[in-house]
């Protein structure tokens, strides 16, 4: 008869380090003396348990840049530690509305406190009560396409001129946030905090469009990419947006969402640059 199957085990816990002191007497002020470190943790003390009685144990949690030889000691005692992240200091968040909106709220405030550059791209569109609970403050950057503009503006004109909505928005959402507005054929605008308007045409198409799918995608992750600072120049926001639409155009030329995305490489080729990046 053969063994049952070990349990599989997920903890989802803490991990940190432990001071332990053996010394020879109580430190005296001033004297130095040695200390050993362990790593401990509740969560991390019985995932080890865990594995030891024969369990197959999973770590999910955080870890500080530092905390390298915490992840390895948990490997050591036979802890898979493949869900226990390393924080890597971001820089960017970029969200959309496709997860529970009260994550969405969370990180945005999280991360707009701790000083990380956020991008909301409201697609599909929230309910109007869940955009009331949306502290605007919290956005450095929101990014919609004309269709976003006009839901976000219930009563807005649909005669409208991009332009013009973007100054309704601006007023609405409280004058922090920057704002892009793509437009497809017709490129993309941008209006800055301090009411300075970017705009740039859209990007060179080769041959015929064969996916649509993917455009906007290419367009939010290169965007994000170049955007080095909350509020940049009008003149590298110019930049940004150029390179932005012309990936964008790229991407229509081949089928796939993922597969269509060119490298920025190949988006300054077709511009007749090699400049590298810029957006700072």
């Amino acid at each position: 008869m053969s063994s049952p199957a070990p349990p599989r085990v997920l903890v989802y816990g803490s991990v940190n380090c432990d001071e332990f002191f053996v010394v020879d007497h109580i430190v005296r002020t001033g004297e130095t003396i040695s200390s050993t470190s362990y790593s401990r943790g509740k969560g991390a003390n019985q995932a080890v348990a865990a594995a030891r009685a024969g369990s197959r144990v999973d770590f999910a949690g955080a870890i500080g840049s530092d905390g390298a030889w915490l992840k390895a000691e948990l490997e050591a005692y036979g802890v898979d530690s493949r869900l226990l992240l390393q924080d890597e200091q971001y820089t960017h968040l970029l969200v959309q509305n496709e997860i529970p909106w009260t994550e969405t709220l969370s990180v945005l405030s999280n991360a707009h406190a701790a000083g990380v550059i956020t991008f909301l791209n409201p697609s599909p569109m929230p309910a109007a009560a869940q955009l009331s609970e949306l502290k605007w403050a919290d956005v450095d950057w929101l990014l919609i396409n004309e269709g976003e503009g006009h839901d976000l503006l219930a009563a807005s004109d649909q005669e409208a001129s991009p332009e013009q909505l973007l100054s309704e928005l601006r007023v609405a959402l409280g004058g922090s946030t920057s704002i892009l507005m793509t437009l497809g054929a017709r490129g993309a605008v941008a209006l800055l905090p301090d009411g300075t308007l970017v705009t740039a045409p859209a990007g060179k198409v080769v041959g015929d469009v064969k996916d649509t799918t993917g455009a906007g995608d290419c367009f939010t992750g290169y965007l994000a990419t170049m955007i080095r600072e909350r509020t940049p120049t009008a003149g590298a926001m110019k930049d940004v947006l150029a390179r932005s639409c012309q990936a964008a155009a790229m991407c229509v030329e081949k089928a796939g969402a993922m597969e269509s995305v060119p490298a920025m490489e190949e988006v300054l080729q077709r511009m007749g640059t090699l400049s590298g990046n810029s957006g700072q």
